[in-house]
């Protein structure tokens, strides 16, 4: 993977040295978030962030692939602490690593308006194997950041890509990290792919799959209607209340010869 790193922090002059790659090259404009915090209710230091976008755009059309962060997951760290930030923390409900996660989501969808159709927009992580996998899942996936692409440097997390297994995730103030840790971990351990996908995208998201596993009691009623057209579709639905639902696809993945 052939990554160009620009500097497009808000000291920057932006007098990029920029020539025409090949098609598979990621472009990284690093915006220098971990110098300079994000202040998400600044006005002009998004506009700073918004200008350098404009003008990598404008200079390399031919770029197909911008990453716009690298991150360990770790998004709090990110932002600049401020009494009206933990004001909206607290207002939001939410899990504080879930707020801070869709708080950064809603900052870089913000970013991408200005990009061409054509131009994917990327977010590089750096998951280490020493986080809590199942909580990343909820933070990562596509309830947040359903039009990024991700590249992974080491753990990666299945929220994204083509699978034959799928698991529905409920609204985040239903989710369970430590009910759904053992599913993943046997998944992984008998090399099984899957896919996490939240259920008001299900289907959106279910083309390819054959097997969606759900908590019955986690489910809303227009998650609940989904099924119903998974279903129809030839899917089968394995509900996590059963106990023989994981050894069911163990046996389904060797039926496979996979």
């Amino acid at each position: 993977m052939n990554i160009i790193q620009l500097d497009a922090a808000l000291t920057s002059d932006l007098s990029w040295e920029i020539s025409q790659e090949k098609n598979q090259t990621f472009w990284h404009l690093d915006f220098g978030w971990e110098k300079t915090l994000l202040e998400p209710f600044n006005s002009a230091h998004f506009n700073g962030y918004l200008l350098a976008l404009e003008e990598f755009v404008r200079r390399a059309p031919f770029a197909p692939k911008i990453i716009l962060a690298r991150n360990d997951g770790h998004f709090k760290k990110l932002f600049a602490s401020s009494e009206l930030l933990e004001t909206r923390c607290k207002e939001s409900g939410l899990k504080e690593e879930i707020f801070f996660a869709e708080l950064f989501s809603e900052y870089l969808h913000r970013l991408i308006s200005v990009l061409p159709e054509e131009v994917l927009p990327y977010i590089l992580f750096d998951i280490s194997s020493e986080q809590n996998f199942a909580a990343m899942v909820i933070q990562l996936c596509a309830r947040r950041f359903e039009h990024f692409h991700f590249l992974f440097s080491d753990l990666e997390i299945p929220v994204q890509g083509s699978a034959f297994v799928g698991i529905a995730l409920p609204q985040d103030d239903l989710y369970q990290a430590e009910m759904f840790a053992p599913v993943f971990s046997k998944l992984e351990k008998e090399n099984i792919s899957y896919k996490c996908i939240p259920e008001e995208l299900l289907n959106e998201y279910w083309d390819g799959l054959e097997h969606l596993i759900v908590h019955p009691n986690l489910l809303s009623e227009t998650g609940k209607r989904m099924l119903c057209g998974f279903e129809a579709a030839g899917g089968e639905v394995l509900s996590m209340k059963s106990k023989d639902f994981l050894s069911k696809i163990v046996k389904i993945n060797r039926s496979r010869g996979i």
